[in-house]
């Protein structure tokens, strides 16, 4: 099969368009053919050609062209290996995760507060937050997705956060001291609504509980266990003390004579 006089196949239409995406022009400087732009910038065919006319990235001056023939012989566009090289180091100098005003990276935001991405996620849902997307790029220069968090919801963190390092605030294991239980007890008594917790923070932050809270109860339960092994005040009447006494008495005596029934039966079974 021919091509107006020339072998064509797909293979020889690769190979030659491969060979002459690079040309050095008579004067040694080296020019670079749209595909190859495209993939040296990381960049579209239309951001490469939109660029050849006007590129922000060298003061709106265009990146130089020039014609040469392809692997067919017709003539196409070339750019500029220097100006490519240019733009190239302009778009590697521009930063990855830019700043924005009132916004902080997720990132950022998650090693500030010390706890993971799902922790941070969890806790934009229990703030009422949402995470915005803005521009950013890799580091081969290409755009992508950043996402951001607002510094007020940073902010509320860290001063709940500051509120429960105070001296009225303690950990889980030191309420359970001062309550007498185990942290899973305690825990027990968060779940139930007992005990109420710092809103928003995670498990592995530690004062989490404030002091005043746990002493209060702390104090309920002693006066519930007092209340409980006091002796009624009308348990010091002798008639009281003799109606319990009478009671006692048949209570142990219904006890024994049953005891003594399943004895004789065991031993007339056996």
């Amino acid at each position: 099969m021919s091509n107006f006089g020339r072998p064509f196949t797909s293979a020889a239409s690769k190979k030659g368009y491969q060979e002459r995406e690079r040309v050095r022009a008579p004067d040694g400087t080296e020019w670079l053919s749209k595909r190859a732009a495209m993939r040296y910038l990381h960049r579209t065919e239309s951001a490469v050609r939109n660029w050849g006319r006007r590129c922000p990235l060298l003061g709106n001056k265009p990146i130089a062209t020039r014609k040469f023939s392809d692997a067919f012989g017709r003539e196409t566009t070339y750019y500029s290996k220097v100006d490519l090289d240019r733009v190239r180091k302009k778009i590697r100098a521009r930063d990855q995760v830019p700043t924005y005003p009132g916004l902080i990276h997720t990132l950022v935001a998650a090693t500030t507060l010390q706890v993971s991405s799902a922790t941070l996620h969890r806790l934009l849902k229990e703030y009422k937050f949402k995470a915005v997307k803005r521009r950013g790029q890799y580091a081969n220069g290409d755009v992508c997705w950043r996402y951001y968090v607002p510094a007020k919801f940073v902010e509320a963190v860290q001063q709940d956060r500051g509120a429960a390092t105070g001296t009225d605030r303690v950990t889980m294991r030191e309420a359970a001291t001062i309550l007498g239980l185990s942290v899973a007890g305690v825990e027990g008594l968060v779940d139930r609504g007992t005990l109420t917790t710092l809103p928003g923070l995670p498990r592995e932050i530690g004062n989490r509980l404030r002091r005043a809270a746990v002493v209060a109860l702390k104090k309920k339960r002693d006066e519930a266990e007092v209340a409980r092994m006091a002796v009624p005040s009308n348990w010091k009447d002798t008639a009281t003390l003799a109606r319990l006494h009478r009671v006692a008495v048949i209570t142990m005596s219904g006890i024994l004579l049953r005891w003594v029934k399943q004895g004789l039966l065991i031993r007339m079974e056996s």
